[in-house]
C-alpha cells in the first residue's frame, strides 16, 4: 500500500469546494498514478475516502481539503495527515469498493433562508449523482451540494451495500472481494469486515437515493420514493406486547390507518385521500380496548402517545375544559408548522370518551353546556379549518351509542373497531399470555391443558381470564399455608400451579356474559314432570325450535310465547329449556329483577340485555311474566305503553352480524290482553301451557312425586283419580296442595300415609276437600 503524509490546508475557491474532491500538488498526483491502475486516485483520510486531483495552486507537502471534509474528520489546518492510496484491483482494499445499493441522506441548509424552500427528490437525485457518482461515501461524512443556486449540507445517515450476488453483477473484480473474505478468516477480522460493509461503499447510478430534511420549517422535500424507515417498528410481536385474540382487530387497523402513511405524500396527493385521523375502540368491559390503544404507540414509530382519561378533560372553571382539549394538539400543531408532512406522527388517546362526548343538545349533556363545548372544540381540531394531518386519536367506549354522532362520520372517528369476546384461538392465546410467566419458570403443571380451559371458558373476557388466572394462583398458595400455623416456614419453591387448581377456579370465576346457571337451578329445583302429551308436545316444539336456531343458518332470530294460565308451569319449562339448549348466554329478565325501577330505567334495562345478547355468537333470552313487566292492571286496564313498545321492538330485531344468533322466550298469563295490544303477533311462535284438565296427567304427577317421596300408596293415588275430586288445575297448584295433604297426614294422623285429605275414605269428607281447594281458588 502506497502512503504519504502530508499538510492540510484551504481550497482555493468555493468552485473545488462543492466537487468533494481532496486535491494535492500536480507534480505529486502524476507520480502517484502512474504507481495506481484505475481512472480515478483514491485515498484514504482518516475515517473517509476522497478521490483525489492535481492543482498546480497545492504546494509539494500540502492537501486542500473543504470544511465539510475537515469537520468529520476532525482534521485542523496545518495538521500532518497521513493518505493511503486505495487500489480496487488490491484484495486488500477492495472492500472499500463494494457498491452502495441504498442511501439515506439527510438535507439541510448551510444558511437560513426567510421563506420555505421546496426541492423534489428527484431533482435532488440527479445532483447528487452528477457530483457524486463513483465517490466513496461513508456512513455520517458532510458533503455540499449546490442544486438551483440553494446550498445544501448533505448528510449520509444510512446506508446499505449490496449483496455479494448484486456485487458480481455490477463489479467484475467480485472475485477479490471473495479472496478477501478467504484470506481474512480470522473471527475478529471477519467481524470487523461484515461491520465495515454497513459503513462505506462505492455511489453507482443505480444507488437507490432517498432524501429526509430534519424538522426545523426551512426546508421540505417531496419525496417519490418510499422510505426505508417503516412507521410500524420490526419484529414487534403482539402476545410479547400482552395482546391476545385481537390479530384480525389489528390488521384492520393497520391497513385503515397506517397503510397510507407508509406511502410517499405525492402518492397520496395523486390518489386525493386524507389519513385517517381517529378510531373508535367499542365494545363489553374488559376486552382489551384500554390495552390495545396503550400498546399501539409501542409498535409505531412515532411520538410517545397522550393518555387521557375522558373526566381529567373536565375542570371547575368556565373554559379550562376547552383549554385542555386545545393542550392536547398543542405539540403536533408546533411541528406540523415546523415540518408539514414530514413531522412524526402524534398520537392521542381518550380512555371512557363517552364521558365528555355525549350527544349535543340532550338530556346527558351538563346542564352549563361544557360537555356540548367540548365536542365542538374536539371536532374543530380534528377536521376543522386548519387541521392537522400529523395526529391520530383514538377513543376507547363501552356505549358507542352515547357518542356525539358527528364525531363519528368520516374525517373524524371514522374507523369503528367492535372488540368482541374472544372465541376458543383467542381464549388459548390470551390463557398462554397469562401463564408465560408460570411456564417459564417451571411453576405450570404438565397436566394443565390450555386448550381444555379455553374450551371451557365461553364468552369470558381477556379480564375475567385474567381473574381466573389469578383465582387459580390463590388455590395454589393455599396449599402451602398451614392455617393451624401461621408462623411455620413456607417454602416458595415448591408452589406448583396444577389443572384442578385451575377447575377449582373456574367454579367460583362466572363471565359476565355467561348463562345465569343459580337461577335455572332454583327453577328446577324439585325437578321437570312430564304429565303426559300435552307436555311432550311442548318439549319436542321447543327443542326443535333451538335446534333450528343452532343448526340453521338462515334463522339468527327465533322468538316464542309460553302462555297459560297462572301456575301452570311456563317459567320452569323455560328454565329447562335453557338448561337443555346450553346457551353460554342466558339470561332471565324478570320483575323481581325491576322492583324500584322506573319507566326508562326498565327500559334501558331490558335493552342492555339485548344488547349483550347481540355480542354473543349464540344467546338466549328469557323474559317472564311479561305482562308484570310492563305494569298491566286489569283495573282501567293500565299498563306502560313505552315498555311494551320496546320490547315489541326488541323481539323483532334480528342481529346485526350473520354468526350471532338469539333465541327469545316469553311467558305470559295475560294471554287475551297480549292480543289485544297486538304483542301475539311479534312472536313466531305461540304454545298454550295447558291446565292439568284429565285424570291421566293429573296422575303422572302424583305418582312422579310419589317416586321421590313415597308419600301416598297407590291404592290411594288411585281413589283420588277415581273420586273425580280434581277437574282440572295448575300443575304448580296440584304440587302445593300435594304438600298440604303430606304435612296434614303427618299431623292429624301420626304420620299414617294412608290417612289423606285428598282421599274420599280419609278424616275429610269429599265436601270437605271440594271446599278446600275451592277456597284455594281451584275449579272442582
Amino acid at each position: 500500500m502506497i502512503t504519504t503524509k502530508l499538510h492540510c490546508c484551504k481550497l482555493q475557491s468555493q468552485e473545488l469546494a462543492l466537487t468533494n474532491f481532496g486535491f494535492i500538488n500536480n507534480g505529486l498526483y502524476t507520480n502517484l498514478k502512474k504507481n495506481t491502475k484505475g481512472s480515478e486516485l483514491y485515498g484514504e483520510i482518516s475515517n473517509l475516502v476522497l478521490i483525489l486531483k492535481g492543482d498546480g495552486n497545492i504546494g509539494k507537502d500540502e492537501i486542500a481539503l473543504n470544511t465539510c471534509q475537515r469537520e468529520f474528520s476532525r482534521i485542523q489546518l496545518k495538521e500532518e495527515i497521513q493518505i493511503n492510496i486505495l487500489e480496487k484491483e488490491n484484495k486488500r482494499d477492495i472492500l472499500h469498493f463494494i457498491p452502495i445499493d441504498s442511501i439515506e441522506i439527510e438535507v439541510n441548509l448551510f444558511v437560513k433562508p426567510d421563506r420555505l424552500i421546496e426541492m423534489g427528490d428527484e431533482m435532488l437525485e440527479e445532483f447528487f449523482k452528477k457530483y457524486f457518482l463513483n465517490h466513496i461515501l461513508t456512513k455520517g461524512q458532510i458533503l455540499a451540494l449546490k442544486c438551483n443556486d440553494v446550498l445544501f449540507k448533505c448528510i449520509v445517515k444510512n446506508l446499505k451495500t449490496a449483496e455479494f450476488d448484486e456485487i458480481k453483477r455490477l463489479n467484475r473484480n467480485s472475485s477479490n472481494l471473495s479472496s478477501y473474505f478467504k484470506m481474512n478468516n480470522n473471527e475478529t477480522n471477519n467481524k470487523y469486515n461484515k461491520n465495515s460493509m454497513d459503513e462505506r461503499g462505492i455511489l453507482f447510478e443505480n444507488t437507490e437515493c432517498v432524501f429526509t430534511s430534519i424538522s426545523d420549517g426551512k426546508l421540505f422535500i417531496e419525496s417519490k420514493k418510499v422510505l426505508k424507515k417503516n412507521i410500524i417498528k420490526n419484529n414487534f410481536n403482539f402476545e410479547e406486547l400482552g395482546i391476545g385474540a385481537l390479530d384480525e382487530e389489528f390488521k384492520i387497523i393497520f391497513r385503515r390507518t397506517f397503510a397510507s402513511r407508509i406511502y410517499p405524500n405525492y402518492i397520496i396527493k395523486q390518489l386525493g385521500i386524507k389519513h385517517v385521523k381517529g378510531i373508535i375502540l367499542y365494545g363489553p368491559p374488559g376486552t382489551g380496548k384500554t390495552l390495545i390503544a396503550r400498546q399501539i404507540g409501542k409498535t409505531l414509530n412515532a411520538r410517545e402517545p397522550k393518555i387521557i382519561n375522558g373526566p381529567e378533560i373536565l375542570n371547575k372553571y368556565v373554559g379550562q375544559s376547552e383549554e385542555n382539549i386545545r393542550n392536547l394538539f398543542k405539540d403536533a400543531e408546533l411541528e406540523y408548522k415546523q415540518s408539514g408532512e414530514n413531522s412524526l406522527l402524534h398520537i392521542i388517546i381518550l380512555d371512557e370518551i363517552d364521558a365528555i362526548c355525549k350527544q349535543r343538545g340532550n338530556a346527558f349533556s351538563s346542564g352549563t353546556g361544557v360537555n356540548d363545548s367540548i365536542v365542538n372544540q374536539l371536532l374543530s381540531k380534528i377536521d376543522g379549518v386548519n387541521s392537522l394531518n400529523n395526529i391520530l386519536l383514538i377513543g376507547m367506549t363501552n356505549r358507542i351509542d352515547l357518542i356525539d354522532e358527528a364525531l363519528l362520520r368520516p374525517g373524524r372517528f371514522e374507523l369503528h373497531i367492535e372488540i368482541s369476546l374472544p372465541n376458543k384461538e383467542g381464549r388459548v392465546q390470551i390463557l398462554n399470555i397469562h401463564t408465560k410467566n408460570m411456564r417459564n419458570s417451571n411453576k405450570l403443571s404438565p397436566d394443565v391443558n390450555i386448550e381444555e380451559l379455553a374450551e371451557k371458558t365461553p364468552n369470558f373476557s381477556g379480564a375475567e381470564i385474567e381473574g381466573l388466572v389469578r383465582n387459580t394462583v390463590s388455590y395454589a398458595f393455599e396449599r402451602h399455608i398451614n392455617f393451624n400455623d401461621l408462623t411455620k416456614p413456607i417454602n416458595a419453591d415448591d408452589i406448583m400451579i396444577t389443572m384442578n387448581d385451575f377447575l377449582k377456579a373456574l367454579k367460583e370465576t362466572k363471565p359476565a356474559f355467561g348463562a345465569e346457571e343459580d337461577i335455572i337451578e332454583n327453577l328446577l329445583s324439585n325437578g321437570i314432570i312430564n304429565y303426559g302429551k300435552e307436555y311432550e308436545n311442548i318439549e319436542n316444539t321447543c327443542k326443535l325450535l333451538i335446534k333450528q336456531i343452532v343448526e340453521n343458518s338462515n334463522t339468527n332470530l327465533m322468538s316464542v310465547l309460553l302462555y297459560g294460565e297462572n301456575g301452570t308451569g311456563k317459567t320452569t319449562i323455560a328454565a329447562y329449556l335453557a338448561k337443555c339448549a346450553n346457551f353460554h348466554f342466558t339470561k332471565f329478565i324478570t320483575p323481581e329483577n325491576l322492583i324500584g325501577y322506573s319507566e326508562i330505567s326498565k327500559i334501558n334495562y331490558i335493552n342492555k340485555i339485548f344488547e349483550d345478547a347481540y355480542k354473543t355468537p349464540l344467546s338466549l333470552v328469557i323474559l317472564d311474566n311479561i305482562e308484570r313487566l310492563i305494569d298491566y292492571t286489569r283495573i282501567g286496564p293500565r299498563f306502560s305503553n313505552s315498555i311494551l313498545q320496546a320490547i315489541m321492538v326488541l323481539i323483532k330485531k334480528k342481529p346485526k352480524k350473520e354468526n350471532q344468533k338469539i333465541l327469545i322466550i316469553c311467558t305470559t298469563s295475560e294471554y287475551q290482553f297480549m292480543r289485544d295490544v297486538g304483542l301475539i303477533k311479534n312472536f313466531y311462535v305461540n304454545i298454550e301451557v295447558p291446565l292439568l284438565n284429565c285424570s291421566t296427567s293429573i296422575k303422572n304427577v302424583l305418582h312422579n312425586r310419589n317416586e321421590i317421596y313415597h308419600d301416598f300408596p297407590e291404592k290411594e293415588i288411585e281413589q283420588v283419580i277415581s273420586s273425580n275430586v280434581i277437574k282440572s288445575i295448575a300443575i304448580k297448584n296440584l304440587l302445593m296442595v300435594i304438600d298440604m295433604a303430606s304435612e296434614a297426614s303427618i299431623h292429624i294422623c301420626g304420620g299414617n300415609l294412608g290417612c289423606t285429605f285428598l282421599s274420599p275414605c280419609s278424616m275429610f269428607s269429599k265436601r270437605d276437600v271440594s271446599g278446600r281447594l275451592k277456597s284455594l281458588g281451584f275449579r272442582v
